[in-house]
């Protein structure tokens, strides 16, 4: 799942997009208190590769799609033998600066 998954809900259900610019969306914030969304499962289904999933039952609701996939025979082989970088960030806090490293995740994500 996207770092990002769980706040767009939130985006979608409390912001209207207004204008643009450029490649940038500009929201504003709809009237009222803002409103967390109850998610509940509605369809769930396995799919064969190429198969077709029919959602045209939820045309006019917002939806929330997860989707699992399992890595295949080489996918699993490449998460087993591939070596992440050793990554560092800098930052500075006044005149000090702080050396921490960066950990990436993207790998155990990849679908093969």
């Amino acid at each position: 799942m996207l770092d990002d998954a769980t706040v767009l809900p939130f985006i979608f259900k409390n912001y209207k997009p207004v204008a643009h610019d450029g490649i940038f969306l500009v929201l504003q914030e709809k009237g009222g208190a803002s409103v967390d969304l109850n998610m509940q499962l509605v369809h769930e289904q396995s799919l064969a590769f190429n198969e077709i999933l029919d959602l045209s039952k939820w045309n006019n609701e917002q939806l929330i799609i997860q989707t699992i996939t399992p890595p295949s025979f080489f996918g699993r082989l490449y998460g087993f033998l591939y070596a992440a970088p050793v990554l560092t960030m800098e930052i500075f806090v006044g005149e000090r600066m702080l050396n921490t490293r960066f950990i990436l995740q993207w790998p155990s994500a990849v679908l093969w």
